[in-house]
């Protein structure tokens, strides 16, 4: 037998079944505010606690200046970060769960907010504000942006700016519900956008706290006079005996060398692994090779500084170019006042034979004035083609030879020039092989081709020139950090302390370096500036390096060690700006659970209408009997399944234009029979 069917148009149901009546209204609201209140704190509080302790109390003291150097050699700003000794990704992770979290706790902070909306409905309805009340397409998107919904903002920002024909006027409590949805969703992407900056400037660094390393002196015995004596009745001083530091050759040249020379060749060469020599702001200085990178330190050493100028053109040399040509005397120069310098002479004799006088210079004619060759020098030569020639005083006018009468290598400063050949052969050289910055040009072709540099042109079509120069030698007090030296006192030597390094400088073994770092300052010039600039560092660098071999470390001074920690930069400006966010969207989750509250305190039955502003009681209210409504005291209450009644199914009919509809079917005795709903 088929069950019997009853059509039924959402009215009570039959005398028969008579649901029960309970006196009261919805409970759990109490539970319901402090469940979402709870879910939309905690999260955000606990995230930006977390964030601010693990920052704080892993946070690096700022009081070492190192924290400021950064991968790439600029500087930061202490005050522009925190660096935290603890993990980079840890943080960052943790950092990402607040714009994960946000984006979750929106339904929450609109559960809070729907107890205002619904005792502001209540209230309107009440009172009969019928025109304040939403229409059922508003109360639609009321529902949907209360639920949280992201696309029901979208649906609302369509109605809002649509065409006002197809619209009535948006009521204040949608117009409520979608301002607080749409600041919370800017909320949500500040807080993304806080996260991704935190992101991009958060990274691991090595922090560098500070440590140790020896500094150079000499020994007593090298800052005394090796005879003990006074200085000479002709003003110089008497260094002919061997002492720890100097030997004196004793050979009829009487020229000085020092103990361990061979150290002199490393650090000159930068091959040593004892020495190096740094350079701060021009000034040469004698420190320790390659210090560990983990090691800042301030230390005493010594320190060179020479400045020279071309005056090759002030002392009347000529230039010659093509043939060679056999008129010595256009060698010929004579400085003037101008030059500064008291230094006449001949470029030829840079190049002696064995008998002490090149061929060219033999035999020269002596009746001609203008035919003369020049001479009257002291100049001490090499077999690289240089001249020194060194003066007792600083207006450079008193020669002196070294090691010869007035010869004073006890003073700190010496006043000296250079006169120099370069060969053509080795100028085609340097053309072929290293062209870069050559200043080489049709050297057959033009008068002068080394005009540009001071410098005039020699009968193999190289340069001839002269250059005027002061050195200082000094003892200096450093600072080394990170790799850099930086100068802080200079002052002058104590007594003697300059004897090793004017009487290795002055000697000939010095020579090939100085020749070397003549050639290369040559090749990189551009002007007359940057040749005396380059050959000046040069000469700096073998000044210091001379008596390297005889130095003793020295105990470094204000040194600690740092130990090399790998340390988060966390940036200040990101950081707060998330944990601000993070609070303020725990702030406003404190606003709406006070509302809620307040509106549950004003009104007890708000809950019966906060739970109607739900998909799940317009459902109720379209297929159940109304009259479940009247005493639920929870919105499962408002469907008789879950009172365990007789339920109803929900079906998609078709309509007589052949579309679909909901239809409601009451199954009864085995029989189904339903209609469309209206």
């Amino acid at each position: 037998m088929g069950a019997r069917g009853q059509k039924h148009d959402g009215h009570p149901g039959p005398k028969s079944d008579p649901l029960p009546r309970r006196k009261g209204i919805m409970n759990g609201a109490n539970l319901d505010i402090g469940l979402a209140s709870a879910t939309l704190l905690i999260p955000m509080l606990a995230l930006s606690a977390i964030l601010i302790t693990l920052v704080f109390s892993h946070q690096m003291p700022n009081n070492n200046s190192t924290y400021t150097i950064t991968g790439n050699g600029t500087a930061d700003s202490l005050g522009a970060a925190y660096y935290v000794d603890y993990s980079a990704t840890t943080l960052v992770y943790i950092a990402s769960l607040s714009s994960t979290v946000a984006t979750l706790l929106l339904s929450a902070a609109m559960v809070l907010f729907s107890y205002f909306l619904a005792s502001k409905l209540a209230k309107q309805s009440d009172n009969g504000e019928h025109h304040q009340l939403p229409s059922p397409y508003q109360l639609e998107l009321l529902i949907r942006i209360i639920d949280g919904r992201l696309m029901a903002l979208w649906s609302y920002l369509l109605y809002l700016f649509g065409s006002k024909q197809k619209r009535i006027k948006v009521m204040p409590v949608l117009l409520q519900a979608s301002v607080l949805m749409i600041a919370l969703v800017i909320l949500v992407g500040l807080i993304t956008l806080a996260d991704l900056w935190l992101h991009l400037y958060l990274e691991m660094r090595p922090d560098h706290p500070e440590g140790f390393t020896p500094g150079r002196g000499l020994s007593p015995s090298c800052l005394s006079n090796p005879r003990g004596d006074a200085p000479t009745s002709d003003g110089g001083i008497d260094v002919s005996n061997p002492a720890d530091c100097i030997i004196f050759r004793g050979d009829a040249v009487n020229q000085p060398t020092l103990v361990n020379q061979t150290e002199f060749f490393r650090t000159a060469g930068n091959q040593s692994a004892i020495n190096q020599v740094v350079f701060d702001n021009g000034l040469a200085v004698l420190g320790p090779y390659d210090p560990p990178p983990d090691l800042d330190f301030e230390a005493t050493s010594f320190g060179s500084r020479t400045s020279c100028r071309v005056v090759t053109s002030e002392c009347g040399a000529k230039s010659i170019t093509g043939a060679r040509v056999p008129l010595p005397w256009f060698s010929n120069y004579k400085c003037n006042d101008t030059a500064g310098l008291n230094l006449t002479g001949n470029f030829l004799a840079l190049m002696p034979n064995e008998s002490g006088m090149p061929p060219e210079l033999s035999g020269a004619p002596n009746g001609d004035p203008e035919s003369q060759i020049q001479t009257g020098n002291s100049l001490q030569l090499s077999q690289y083609d240089m001249g020194f020639q060194y003066f007792q005083d600083s207006a450079k006018q008193k020669q002196v030879k070294i090691m010869g009468s007035g010869f004073r290598p006890d003073t700190p400063q010496l006043d000296w020039a250079v006169v120099f050949q370069l060969h053509l052969n080795w100028a085609f050289w340097i053309e072929n092989n290293n062209p870069s910055g050559f200043p080489i040009k049709n050297l057959t072709g033009e008068l002068n081709p080394w005009a540009a540099l001071n410098l005039v042109g020699n009968m193999e079509g190289g340069a001839n020139g002269i250059l005027s120069c002061q050195t200082n030698i000094s003892e200096v007090l450093y600072r080394f950090v990170n790799g850099t030296v930086h100068v802080k006192d200079i002052r002058p030597p104590r007594e003697n302390a300059s004897i090793p390094f004017v009487s290795g400088i002055s000697g000939d073994w010095a020579d090939e370096q100085l020749h070397q770092g003549l050639q290369l300052a040559f090749v990189r010039a551009k002007n007359p500036d940057d040749l005396a600039a380059g050959f000046a560092s040069a000469y700096d660098q073998a000044v210091v390096s001379v008596p390297a071999g005889v130095m003793q470390p020295l105990p470094a001074i204000n040194v600690t060690r740092r130990v090399v920690t790998q340390v988060a930069r966390v940036p200040i400006a990101p950081f707060f700006t998330l944990i601000l966010l993070n609070l303020l969207f725990a702030f406003i989750g404190v606003i709406l659970t006070v509302m809620a509250a307040s509106a549950l305190s004003t009104d007890k039955s708000v809950k019966d209408a906060q739970a109607r502003l739900s998909v799940a009681a317009v459902v109720a209210e379209s297929f159940e009997n109304p009259a479940l409504g009247d005493d639920a005291r929870n919105t499962d209450e408002l469907y008789a399944e879950r009172r365990g009644k007789v339920t109803r199914r929900v079906a998609l009919g078709k309509t007589e234009n052949g579309g679909r509809r909901f239809k409601q079917i009451v199954i009864k005795s085995g029989e189904e029979s339903g209609e469309l709903l209206r």
